[in-house]
């Protein structure tokens, strides 16, 4: 009787280790609702204002980005209107007179 129930309790066992064998093997998905030990917070580093012409070359098209919109240079007439990186990630605009006129967010 105790053999008997040995054996029943080794070919359950078996039966079950296939069972898992073939669950992971045949599983195309990958897993899922594993449990996480450890979560690590990274911080990702967007600056808050982008200005392409740091250097303030006024006869180079020049454009600041703060965070998902761009603000262009632009002519007023023959001044050229320069926007620039302030601290605290706020813009500046800075009016420059061309001697040779202004097109397109550029002096001549």
């Amino acid at each position: 009787m105790i053999k008997e129930n040995k054996n029943q309790l080794i070919i359950i066992s078996l039966v079950a280790i296939m069972a898992i064998v073939l669950l992971a093997v045949g599983n195309k998905t990958p897993l899922q609702g594993a449990v996480v030990d450890q979560i690590r917070h990274v911080e990702t580093f967007e600056p808050q204002c982008v200005d392409d012409d740091p250097d303030e070359i006024y006869n180079q098209f020049g454009m600041v980005q703060l965070r998902s919109t761009q603000y262009l240079d632009y002519c007023r007439g023959s001044t050229l209107i320069q926007r620039y990186c302030r601290t605290g990630g706020k813009i500046g605009i800075a009016d420059y007179p061309c001697p040779n006129g202004c097109r397109e967010g550029v002096c001549l």
